[in-house]
């Protein structure tokens, strides 16, 4: 399951550092979406109410 999520993450820090170099606005956007995201794949419900 780990390795899932690593290969998911790899590919959308790439787009993240892509999009901030064309167009920063879009990518400040997209950030938290990503960790919303990334905190929903978290197993444990204890850690998403730390998170918020």
């Amino acid at each position: 399951m780990g390795v899932g999520v690593d290969a998911w993450i790899v590919p959308a820090i790439v787009i993240l550092l892509s999009a901030l170099a064309v167009d920063r606005t879009r990518a400040y956007r997209a950030l938290p979406v990503l960790l919303n995201r990334l905190r929903g794949r978290s197993r444990s419900a204890g850690r998403r109410r730390l998170w918020e």
